[in-house]
């Protein structure tokens, strides 16, 4: 037995009492999300409207990621790539789309039921 660790006995069973280090999983998902985003930059396999907008909607799902952990793991973790939701920010729209819209359908492609509100000031 380890004389540096604390230990208390229960039932028979020794189990060891260490301070808590809980685990910043969250952060590890945010870098994961974003080189994942840059990587799928790269091979990027949208048509001519998608690949128009698809630096600006790295950057701002790059950008949703840093700010929201619960949003980069989900985009870590699902099989959507970014083609993909640049196809569906697109889907329906014209020659013409303002810039809150393509921010709605960035968060919908990766959280369906969300929508985003916006405050701007000057």
């Amino acid at each position: 037995m380890n004389p540096d660790i604390e230990c208390t006995t229960t039932e028979g069973t020794v189990i060891p009492i260490r301070d808590y280090q809980p685990q910043n999983d969250k952060n590890v998902f945010q870098a994961m999300a974003v080189e994942k985003i840059a990587a799928e930059l790269k091979s990027f396999t949208g048509g001519q409207k998608e690949k128009c907008v698809s630096t600006h909607v790295a950057a701002e799902i790059t950008h949703f990621c840093e700010e929201s952990p619960e949003f980069a793991e989900v985009v870590y973790k699902t099989k959507r790539t970014l083609s993909d939701c640049c196809a569906e920010v697109l889907n329906g729209t014209g020659n013409y789309m303002s810039d809150n819209d393509v921010y709605r359908g960035i968060v919908k492609a990766y959280f369906p039921n969300a929508d985003v509100r916006f405050l701007m000031n000057i």
